[in-house]
């Protein structure tokens, strides 16, 4: 699989819903999409489709902060390199029974991998596969959400005047992953205008 094809997808967050209800499942979605954190649906190890999502470029901490409140219990953190190679982690809370609070409880690291296993053999399918946790995109739903976020960030670039060179969108991309406050949080409603809703 061509992974390196990806030029703005940085991050992938896996995560299920099948261990909350309903009524919190609407609230962790809405939460997720007024953050302008672009989720899709996912197919899980098992084929099973309907609770898997995995958002685009969510960082490791607002995944614990938005998971953590909403009675998620773990996730797997995938980060993307420009090599075309990807690391992934599943995070875990060390209590389950517990509500997320950063000092108190906590995620912590179960498993790590640094391989993709691509199950179908071929370039239509981007797939994890952890020992107790994998899921599955197709790779041109992933190649279209990269294009659009990029197409994005190169509008918003011409718009301020700016040149659209790769140091340009990495440090656009940077503020809207990594950031906190007014800044970050406008800058990922322009990288998923068009994705969301």
């Amino acid at each position: 699989m061509n992974k390196n094809k990806l030029e703005v997808i940085r991050y992938l967050v896996a995560f299920s819903l099948e261990e909350i209800g309903n009524e919190d499942n609407c609230k962790l979605l809405k939460q997720l999409t007024s953050a302008c954190h672009k989720y899709i649906q996912a197919i899980d190890n098992y084929g099973n489709s309907g609770r898997l999502f995995v958002c685009i470029n969510m960082s490791r901490n607002a995944a614990k902060c938005h998971l953590g409140r909403n009675k998620v219990s773990s996730f797997v953190f995938t980060e993307l390199t420009n090599d075309g190679t990807a690391s992934s982690e599943f995070w875990e809370k060390e209590d389950e029974t517990k509500i997320y609070k950063h000092h108190d409880n906590d995620y912590v690291i179960k498993e790590e991998s640094g391989e993709w296993e691509d199950l179908s053999k071929t370039e239509d399918v981007f797939t994890f596969i952890g020992k107790k946790y994998g899921y599955s995109i197709p790779f041109p739903v992933l190649e279209e959400i990269d294009q659009k976020m990029k197409s994005n960030i190169c509008h918003f670039l011409v718009k301020i005047g700016k040149e659209q060179t790769f140091e340009n969108i990495d440090s656009f991309l940077k503020l809207a992953i990594n950031g906190v406050g007014y800044t970050p949080a406008m800058y990922r409603h322009v990288l998923t205008r068009g994705l969301l809703g």
